[in-house]
């Protein structure tokens, strides 16, 4: 068994036996290599990474952003809000959402809402919501189609003979470049500010560095002194990505929020720490030969949780 507390703590004991030249050094890489720490401390220097602003759209309604409101008192069966802004103009759609409700219905409604009106737009941006990155995406293409989007054109002087209509598109586009010019100064401001709170941080290619995984989701990243026996995960495949498989459900509970079934899953050849809870019908979806009837029996129903009586490896 062996262990440190510290830089300054194992120096001193050490020193008290021992001395050689260059023990500080020595003791520095020894702390900075310990796989322990780089493992499970959490990391008290600043957030690595500068901000790095989206660019500015050049047409309205190509690219917008996405999120939820959610938590409401229900009005009309309704207790949810998808808001769709475009991120140039700002212009928002509030839609209403009745929870729970699925990626098709969120996709659906998408369709029906923005797309029928202002075309299929070129990116979205959105946070890590588990609708968007289970089958959104899937269900709004099937949805969509083929179909192109309504070209925007631009307008030319003298394209009409309509004189206050040329002057409406001449405002118009003087207006979009004033827009575009405030996002600009906007952006710079906000990352300014965000910058002062962060460190620049550069990998070099074949650099090795800890990872912090969900099976979903990358978490965080850090550069560590690695030795070279640290095994590889085995769920990482050739192009780095992390395929992970459930391995038995250790735990149930109904989301107070959304009022949907979640499971704690644990993962094929991940530590217990990093089981995560999801959805059921996520975990339906993806792992379809995962057979969620047979991994737990439950016993009893509350408001926030079930109560897990048994549970089956897989």
């Amino acid at each position: 068994m062996g262990g440190h507390g510290g830089v300054l703590k194992t120096q001193k004991r050490i020193g008290d036996i021992l001395y050689w030249s260059g023990i500080m050094q020595d003791i520095r890489q020894y702390v900075a290599a310990c796989q322990v720490c780089q493992r499970y401390k959490y990391s008290t220097l600043a957030p690595g990474g500068h901000l790095q602003p989206l660019p500015i759209p050049e047409k309205i309604w190509e690219d917008l952003s996405m999120d939820f409101v959610e938590g409401l008192p229900k009005s009309g069966g309704n207790n949810a809000i998808l808001v769709v802004v475009d991120r140039l103009s700002k212009y928002t759609h509030f839609l209403r959402l009745k929870q729970p409700f699925t990626a098709a219905d969120v996709a659906n409604l998408f369709v029906q809402e923005i797309i029928k009106i202002h075309g299929f737009p070129q990116s979205i941006v959105s946070d890590r919501d588990k609708v968007f990155t289970s089958q959104f995406w899937k269900v709004l293409f099937k949805l969509a189609g083929p179909r192109e989007p309504p070209p925007v054109i631009k307008y030319e002087n003298g394209s009409t003979a309509n004189a206050d209509l040329e002057k409406q598109m001449l405002e118009r586009d003087a207006a979009r470049v004033v827009i575009k010019a405030q996002l600009h100064k906007a952006q710079q401001q906000m990352k300014k500010r965000a910058d002062g709170h962060r460190k620049e941080v550069e990998f070099e290619i074949g650099e090795q560095v800890y990872l912090k995984m969900r099976p979903y989701q990358r978490r965080s990243l850090a550069r560590g002194e690695i030795p070279a026996a640290t095994p590889i995960l085995a769920q990482l495949t050739d192009k780095g990505f992390l395929h992970a498989e459930p391995e038995a459900v250790v735990g149930t509970r109904k989301n107070p929020v959304t009022g949907k079934s979640e499971v704690l899953i644990r993962w094929k050849g991940l530590l217990d720490y990093e089981s995560s809870w999801e959805w059921v019908s996520t975990i339906k979806g993806q792992f379809p030969k995962f057979n969620l009837e047979n991994k737990v029996a439950l016993e009893g129903e509350g408001n926030d949780t079930y109560e897990v009586k048994t549970v089956h490896h897989g």
